[in-house]
């Protein structure tokens, strides 16, 4: 297995328990995190990380949740990290169906918005998907 690095971001509605999230992370993960840091973001920003959703209603939306607001920037590395992150974050958006031991299950149950056409789930984290992880990379180390 190789020894990779990943990119989570615990979103505006969880700040308050940046450090629970990132305790939770190492205990359950066997990883490491070895960066991180609060950032305001952007538009351009928000763009960059969520380069999945180039041109989609969701980008829109977590502009609107994103912009101007703290976030945690956690780099993680370990084996398997992005597939490791992929699984204990949640595989859902809404918490409530994630499993009882997941980021977004145990921390991120809060909710919806409605951003427009839009409904966006407070859960706690974004966690960048396996296509994201190259340019929500370089997004952060260019910062």
């Amino acid at each position: 297995m190789a020894i990779e690095k990943t990119l989570l971001i615990v979103k505006p509605e969880a700040f308050d328990k940046k450090d629970e999230i990132k305790d939770f992370i190492i205990k359950n993960s066997g990883l490491q995190i070895i960066n991180s840091t609060t950032l305001i973001l952007d538009d351009s920003d928000v763009e960059k990380i969520y380069i999945d959703d180039t041109g989609t209603n969701l980008l829109t939306a977590a502009r609107r949740h994103l912009v101007g607001k703290p976030v945690e920037v956690c780099i993680i590395e370990g084996e398997s990290a992005v597939e490791v992150i992929w699984e204990l974050a949640g595989k859902d958006f809404d918490g409530n169906k994630c499993g009882p031991n997941t980021l977004r299950y145990v921390f991120g149950r809060l909710g919806t918005v409605k951003y427009d056409d839009v409904t966006y789930f407070l859960n706690a984290v974004h966690k960048t998907t396996p296509a994201e992880v190259s340019s929500a990379l370089n997004w952060f180390y260019s910062k």
